[in-house]
């Protein structure tokens, strides 16, 4: 409340105490631009330190047998290097909504071929041979 010196009218104290919480708020929007601010810059250096590595290509993908997924799930997990490289690839495709981005993501990573013996949980359908599980798979790992 601001300090009045008892000669003013009821409206003129209504309207300096208005002023003097809409200063206590201004400082506190200052406050809150400026913290903003530094998050705005840290994301625009990580934003810097994305665009360098943006354009990852792996040119074993699409992985096109079994074989060729079951040593690149080897090689994902020996090598952080490659996996975090198959991250940053999955990462750069994108999509219209979160369901194609999965989609795509699948399709620039195995083939159709592939596909077709890969399920969750890597059990044989009826009348179909075993299939190969992607639920504890670092490929799945990396899409997801």
């Amino acid at each position: 409340m601001p300090k009045t010196t008892g000669n003013e009218s009821p409206f003129e104290v209504k309207v300096l105490s208005f002023l003097s919480k809409m200063a206590g708020n201004l400082d506190q929007v200052k406050i809150e631009v400026n913290v903003l601010k530094g998050k705005v810059d840290n994301l625009s250096f990580s934003t810097q330190e994305n665009e360098l590595l943006a354009t990852v290509e792996i040119p074993l993908l699409p992985v096109k047998t079994i074989d060729e997924l079951k040593l690149y799930e080897e090689v994902l997990t020996k090598d952080l290097d490659q996996f975090f490289k198959l991250v940053q690839f999955v990462k750069q495709i994108g999509g219209l909504t979160l369901s194609n981005c999965v989609k795509r993501a699948w399709e620039s990573v195995l083939t159709l071929e592939v596909r077709a013996f890969v399920n969750w949980n890597g059990k044989p359908r009826t009348g179909q041979s075993q299939k190969y599980g992607l639920k504890k798979s670092k490929v799945t790992e990396a899409v997801f």
